[in-house]
């Protein structure tokens, strides 16, 4: 993490490789299991809200996650507390079956991106940005011209996850390397390089 901030030529040569790295994953993306593999959207860990709701006019659109069945209850309710819909799903959290079913397809133009909102925010895994929001704030890490947050730790455990998310990529053999695959890969190669050296 020392050197995300450091001044001598390894740590520049490590900065400069994440910038590419993101450039390359932004340009090609890959998609993993928990979606585009890149530092705009990085697991951080479990979710531990277990619900989320929006409360628009007279309407309130809420999605929680009942850990004891592995439920996830989909409602929009009024104020009066009529439910208008209610989805239940027994399978746990998978937004495209939710997407699928049959109460979700039916539901309106404004209803649907609305409780599709309050579905990914229950999710139960917690996902954020590394990236700098524009203009950058004060205290941000800037590396090849581009703004990460200013947090090394944070950066660090993102960019072994990412790497950990294209070797599986590799190893299930969801990617196929290419020409185009392996401009990808090549930064985070180099990287994994970069990172064995530091602890050797």
């Amino acid at each position: 993490m020392a050197r995300l901030e450091g001044s001598d030529p390894d740590s520049q040569e490590i900065r400069n490789y994440i910038a590419a790295f993101h450039r390359r994953l932004a340009a090609d993306p890959l998609e993993g299991r928990n979606g585009k593999v890149g530092f705009e959207r990085v697991l951080i860990g479990p979710n531990p809200q277990r619900f989320s709701e929006n409360k628009y006019g007279h309407w309130l659109y809420r999605v929680e996650r009942i850990v004891s069945s592995k439920n996830i209850v989909s409602t929009i309710t009024s104020n009066r507390g009529r439910v208008q819909t209610s989805i239940t799903q027994a399978n746990g959290w998978d937004v495209e079956e939710f997407e699928l079913h049959p109460d979700c397809v039916a539901l309106g133009e404004e209803d649907k991106p609305r409780l599709l909102q309050c579905f990914e925010a229950a999710n139960p895994l917690s996902f954020a940005s590394l990236l700098a929001p524009l203009p950058p704030p004060s205290g941000t890490i800037e590396m090849d011209g581009i703004h990460f947050v200013g947090d090394k730790a944070a950066i660090f455990a993102g960019l072994i996850e990412i790497l950990y998310s294209m070797r599986n990529l590799l190893f299930h053999g969801e990617v196929v390397p290419d020409a185009q695959t392996n401009r990808t890969y090549e930064p985070a190669y180099h990287l994994v390089q970069l990172l064995t050296r530091c602890i050797v």
